[in-house]
């Protein structure tokens, strides 16, 4: 989640340079479960992956090993907040193409819910259908399927400005439903409601 200012903030932020090399973004570590293999296997034919995480050696031997066509960037260690939200407001479109067990690991995916507060593209796998909202913004893929995701992928970058208007769309759902006010709201009304009074009773009368 974000503060309401920061979400209006972020979706106000100038888009990526046209003349920059467009990459999909993957947020976190390269793990199974976030269908890292599918994704290497669907950037291999020309597209760049960034990868918002630290990349353990053995998984970066594997990696390069495998996937040696694949133009694949990773961070050297832990991502600070400031430097993870740099790479999302540079990414073309973030990938989501989670694979059946990621609710082992919790269900909610907190880096969902943070790209779509910047208003990005994003691909989604089904594992994650009931937490994206309904926008043009949001494509579904295959977690297995390589060549669905490339095509996807491949779509997304080149209509990327048409779809980031479209994700712009999504302000009034993420500050209702997806800020640091909305959920205190709903989780102490009461508090929110007596705050409120309190601040309408110190207000200067006219």
């Amino acid at each position: 989640a974000a503060t309401a200012a920061e979400v209006t903030a972020r979706l106000s932020e100038p888009r990526p340079e046209p003349d920059r090399e467009p990459y999909v973004l993957l947020i976190g570590e390269a793990l199974e479960y976030k269908g890292v293999r599918c994704l290497l296997e669907a950037v291999s034919d020309g597209l760049t992956l960034r990868i918002a995480g630290n990349l353990p050696e053995d998984h970066a031997h594997w990696l390069t090993q495998h996937y040696p066509a694949a133009r694949v960037s990773w961070e050297p260690g832990w991502v600070s907040r400031s430097h993870m939200n740099e790479l999302i407001t540079g990414a073309a479109v973030v990938a989501f193409a989670y694979r059946p067990g990621f609710e082992e690991h919790g269900g909610v995916s907190g880096a969902l819910l943070h790209a779509l507060t910047f208003g990005k593209p994003l691909v989604f796998s089904p594992t994650l259908a009931s937490q994206v909202p309904a926008s043009p913004s949001c494509l579904p893929v295959s977690p297995d399927d390589a060549a669905d995701l490339r095509r996807t992928l491949t779509w997304a970058i080149a209509h990327r400005e048409e779809l980031h208007d479209a994700a712009a769309d999504l302000k009034q759902f993420l500050l209702s439903e997806h800020t640091y006010e909305s959920h205190a709201s709903r989780l102490f009304p009461s508090a929110v409601d007596g705050s409120r009074d309190i601040a309408s009773a110190l207000s200067p009368r006219g």
